[in-house]
């Protein structure tokens, strides 16, 4: 097998070697190709209850098909068209590898020096990363720092710089490096940002991609960034599917809808029933650049697909690069070769592309899955053809479903019924739920309370990736919360555990790989890291997230330990942030003196009124400051585990000095007096 495998790939790379020496060719298409389309394609937009669709069909030489369905705006009941504005999510993937690369061939980006030789403040969670991995490590996915999604989903008022600063707080897979593909937006992130470290002017690396790829090629209908799709006149509004409107029973054509509520009255658009759309924000995702910030047109994306199958070439004229294109095309990385499929086989990753075989057929594709928008395109380049299809709901498997049925039609390959296939899958997938739901929980003591009362685990813990997570009791006995605007819901598990239903926390932005017969969609799904469906891989019993709270020496709860990528190596730590208490300067003169065993061994604690804080001075390292956690307590900033307590004499006078302090430290409790001053 392995040999096939590599023979498979010199072939492919072949191909793509000469395709920038040939003219463009002529792609003659099946006769009749387009008969029913129109139809066809509103059928399966009807069954699977998508709102609005844009599809193209291109070739080397041409545009075959464009058009829009169903509703861009169900609620003012505005039509889809090809020119219609979709977040493209993860398919924006391939084009910033398509930049990166195009910088790497005039010198101003090396894809095999390390990141850091040509960006010092790039930083990775050890040394050996930091001086070691490349650009081309982090465009294929295999830089060993899984997806760490929750870092920045939702995370409001992150800058790109911060994001990327973050990453040496990330722990690493358990794998090493360049040894398992670990899917990453993160990794695109930092690429963005090394674009514009690079460029003589700062540029940004959506402007240098406008430059050099969208403007030449014509892609007029494209931005980056969710506030300039608002400003046209021409976008779509995001949706799903609501969960509390039934379940989804088959339709004699075999595709899912849902269930109506009795009450409903008929929409616009018979395809659904307004009351199962939820319409959602369009979602800022700016900060992560190339990972997943560009919106498109099918008919933009049909002529990056057309350059795609050209390298570079359009009506021809060598708009981008050959070498630049070519160069996103060729195998980096592995990361399924368990389950070949006669029909879709995934297999490798290019920079921006998953390689593979459609039917036998060499296949590059990618899809993308942004709240409120599905996408997916696929090229089959001995074919000549390339395929987009773009819709406003929240994770659907219309793209998919429609990618392959456009690819068996044009390319003139006996039709299958992938709408079915697909049917069959969410049955499979609801099924294996269904079992693992019942299946009693191996790993559960039962009948334990937590050892606090709920008021103790409420407050604010921060990670310094992550950013800070606020947990506050409900009176039903949980405890809830967010982690920057995404809610958390924990209930008691066992002991100081508890957790919370993946799926209820995790984003949807990341490649989903065509599922065939053999490959149900739930496997197709883990094997590209579909965040919903991979969380699910780490269970504390019954498939929850687990959050372990821990004590200080005092036994307070002091931080939380919550597995929120089941790839890392290890938990994420969230330390608990002191509750915040002020003190008038009065009340903290009481603190400061001179303590010690005795006056030659002693430290100060000091009054900076200025700042109305204390501060801690011991003799021959730098100063520490003091933040009350009690009236008469302090922790240390920056020095988790570690409290004074001060003692207060029992008399009548309020301003009375402390007598003496506490230093409590995870090794002991130590006593030291006040001295006197000299």
């Amino acid at each position: 097998m392995l040999r096939r495998f590599v023979v498979a790939l010199l072939a492919g790379s072949l191909l793509t070697l000469t395709a920038a020496a040939q003219p463009t060719p002529v792609v003659r298409l099946p006769k009749n190709v387009l008969k029913n389309l129109d139809q066809e394609i509103e059928r399966l937009r009807r069954e699977w209850q998508v709102p609005g669709l844009a599809v193209a069909v291109v070739t080397a030489d041409r545009v075959v098909y464009a058009r829009g369905f169903g509703l861009r705006d169900a609620a003012r009941n505005l039509a889809a068209t090809e020119y219609t504005i979709f977040g493209i999510a993860s398919c924006s993937k391939s084009i910033g590898a398509a930049t990166v690369c195009l910088l790497a061939q005039e010198g101003r980006i090396n894809l095999d020096a390390p990141v850091h030789d040509q960006w010092p403040a790039f930083r990775l969670h050890d040394d050996w990363a930091t001086l070691h991995l490349t650009p081309r490590d982090l465009l294929s996915h295999r830089w060993g720092v899984p997806r760490h999604d929750l870092a920045w989903y939702h995370a409001p008022g992150l800058t790109r710089r911060e994001l990327v600063r973050r990453l040496r707080f990330l722990p690493p897979a358990a794998e090493e490096p360049r040894t398992q593909f670990h899917y990453s937006n993160l990794g695109y992130t930092a690429l963005s940002q090394l674009v514009q470290e690079v460029q003589p002017d700062r540029a940004t690396w959506e402007t240098v991609t406008r430059r050099r790829i969208l403007f030449p090629l014509g892609m007029t209908r494209t931005n980056f960034s969710v506030h300039d799709s608002e400003k046209d006149p021409d976008h779509a509004r995001p949706y799903r599917l609501r969960t509390d409107v039934g379940p989804r029973p088959a339709t004699t054509s075999g595709g899912p809808t849902r269930r109506r509520p009795a009450a409903a009255t008929a929409a616009a658009d018979p395809a659904f029933d307004p009351a199962a759309l939820e319409a959602l924000p369009l979602d800022d995702v700016d900060a992560v650049g190339a990972a997943a910030n560009i919106n498109s047109s099918a008919t933009d994306m049909g002529r990056w697909l057309r350059a795609t199958l050209t390298d570079g070439r359009l009506d021809g004229r060598q708009l981008v690069p050959a070498a630049a294109m070519h160069a996103t095309h060729e195998p980096q990385m592995t990361y399924d070769l368990t389950a070949p499929d006669d029909d879709v086989y995934t297999d490798t990753y290019g920079m921006g592309w998953v390689l593979g075989t459609y039917r036998g057929r060499r296949m590059m594709q990618h899809s993308g899955s942004l709240d409120g928008f599905t996408s997916e395109m696929a090229c089959l380049p001995a074919e000549g053809i390339g395929v987009v299809v773009l819709a406003n709901l929240d994770d659907s498997e219309l793209p998919h479903i429609l990618t392959n049925t456009l690819l068996d039609r044009f390319a003139g390959l006996s039709p299958l019924d992938w709408s079915r296939r697909y049917q069959g899958y969410d049955e499979e997938s609801a099924a294996a739920e269904t079992v693992s739901d019942s299946i009693p929980d191996p790993f559960r003591v039962p009948n334990t309370r937590p050892s606090h009362p709920l008021t103790a685990y409420a407050g604010r813990y921060r990670h310094p990736a992550y950013g800070d997570l606020v947990l506050r009791p409900t009176p039903d006995g949980h405890l809830r919360g967010d982690l920057h605007g995404l809610a958390v819901a924990l209930r008691h598990y066992h002991y100081e555990t508890f957790e919370t239903d993946a799926r209820a926390l995790l984003p949807t932005v990341g490649p989903e790989p065509a599922a065939s017969a053999k490959t149900p969609a739930s496997a197709a799904a883990n094997q590209a890291a579909k965040p919903e469906a991979r969380a699910a891989q780490e269970p504390v019993g019954g498939g929850g997230i687990p959050f372990v709270f821990a004590t200080d020496a005092r036994g307070d709860i002091s931080a939380v330990s919550a597995t929120l990528d089941p790839e890392a190596r290890e938990p994420l730590v969230f330390e608990r942030l002191p509750d915040t208490l002020r003190l008038s300067p009065a009340e903290l003169r009481r603190f400061a003196g001179l303590y010690g065993p005795s006056p030659r061994e002693a430290f100060r604690v000091q009054l900076r009124p200025a700042a109305d804080s204390l501060v801690l001075l011991i003799p021959g390292e730098t100063e520490r400051v003091l933040v009350p956690t009690r009236p008469a307590e302090f922790s240390v900033r920056g020095e988790p585990g570690i409290l004074l307590q001060f003692v207060l004499p029992e008399t009548g006078n309020p301003g009375a000095p402390a007598t003496e302090v506490l230093t409590i430290e995870p090794d002991g409790v130590y006593r030291d007096r006040r001295q006197a001053e000299e």
